[in-house]
């Protein structure tokens, strides 16, 4: 970098390097069950009712879903809990569970998943990466007069 470069111009430049690493961490978890995810059937066991206060009455705003559900490649039951809004089924239905083969720890369930969001924000780290070596490089480029 130039050493005409005052300290708001060098955090900017650094801030628009880092960004996009950090953007890329944060949707990982997004593209790692946009490819390796698998989607199987579980079983609802129970669902708990989550009371709150709306304005002076105390009603029920949310349930939490214990879903379990078998991991066909290694045969082990794992379990999901959700919580849902005022939407949700009945202990006994079936859901769609979304996961990563061999981590048992990784369900979730299948209406959870928002891949659009993974792939703008990936789309928009990579225009701003580009955007950030085409600045360095102008700044770099001698002056013409």
């Amino acid at each position: 970098m130039s050493s005409d470069l005052n300290w708001f111009e060098r955090r900017g430049v650094l801030v628009a390097l880092l960004l996009p690493i950090a953007v890329v961490f944060f949707t990982f978890t997004e593209l790692r069950y946009l490819t390796f995810g698998e989607t199987v059937q579980g079983s609802i066991v129970s669902v708990d009712a989550i009371e709150g206060e709306r304005g002076k009455d105390m009603t029920v705003i949310a349930h939490d879903l214990r879903v379990e559900y078998v991991d066909p490649t290694d045969n082990q039951s794992a379990t999901v809990v959700a919580r849902m809004g005022s939407m949700w089924q009945p202990e006994g239905d079936t859901i769609s569970i979304q996961y990563i083969p061999g981590h048992t720890e990784s369900g979730r369930l299948a209406s959870d998943q928002h891949p659009w969001i993974a792939v703008s924000i990936l789309i928009a780290a990579v225009l701003l990466t580009l955007f950030v070596i085409k600045a360095v490089r102008d700044m770099n480029r001698p002056i013409r007069r």
